[in-house]
């Protein structure tokens, strides 16, 4: 400790101003509920060997070779993790022993709701092919005509780009979601898949005085997958 100088010196000295991870800097995307869904064969361990590419040379969003899709227009997005824990106390002993149980995983999104996708459409946007008529376009992310066709959802969700009926057996279905992230410099900072998403809530925020309408979802999720993106 005999290098410890507060006065004259930071604690972290080999950080610069561009070593920092922003909102700026980081992509929310959907896609389908596990990384086993992906191509490639080893991101069911969290490893992406294929990379992540983000359209640098095509507009395509992709992990392992599967599409992903980028959600815009996010306001915020919180993360919560929690583990069970139990203290064990022992005659004999002031000290005590601990137990761990199972982590329950949570997050919740904000959105402002533009004339496009809403944020339920866009959450499930990896169902275009199985639920609805017509492939999904990625650089328009969903096209005009996609309405639901499928005779296994019961109760539309919505029409075209917005979806607002939490109800609909649609949303008995689980999702994905990714985070990416760099930082200002552009360096790969990490990214991490949440597998098994379900939909808790969704809110619809109409104000009189309100320049925009806004919606959000809190949602419940088994598990937090590192990816391994080869940080630099």
């Amino acid at each position: 400790m005999t290098d410890f100088d507060f006065e004259n010196s930071q604690v972290q000295k080999d950080l610069s101003g561009g070593s920092f991870v922003k909102g700026e800097s980081t992509l929310i995307a959907a896609g389908p509920p596990f990384l086993k869904d992906f191509t490639s064969t080893d991101v069911e361990l969290g490893t992406i060997n294929a990379g992540v590419d983000f359209g640098a040379t095509t507009g395509d969003y992709k992990v392992g070779g599967a599409p992903i899709f980028p959600i815009g227009i996010i306001e915020n997005a919180n993360i919560s993790q929690s583990k069970s824990l139990r203290r064990i106390a022992e005659v004999g002993s002031k000290r005590f022993h601990f137990v761990t149980g199972r982590t329950m995983s949570s997050m919740s999104i904000a959105r402002i709701l533009f004339n496009g996708p809403s944020l339920l459409r866009v959450l499930y946007a990896y169902m275009g092919q199985a639920a609805f008529d017509g492939d999904l376009d990625v650089e328009n992310l969903i096209p005009d005509n996609v309405n639901v066709t499928d005779a296994n959802i019961i109760s539309a969700p919505g029409y075209k780009d917005f979806f607002v009926n939490l109800d609909s057996s649609m949303f008995d279905m689980p999702f994905g979601l990714m985070f990416y992230m760099e930082d200002s410099q552009k360096g790969v900072y990490g990214a991490f898949y949440c597998t098994e998403c379900y939909i808790n809530t969704h809110q619809f925020n109409v104000g009189a005085s309100s320049d925009v309408i806004a919606e959000g979802v809190t949602i419940q999720f088994d598990r937090i997958v590192p990816i391994n993106v080869n940080a630099t």
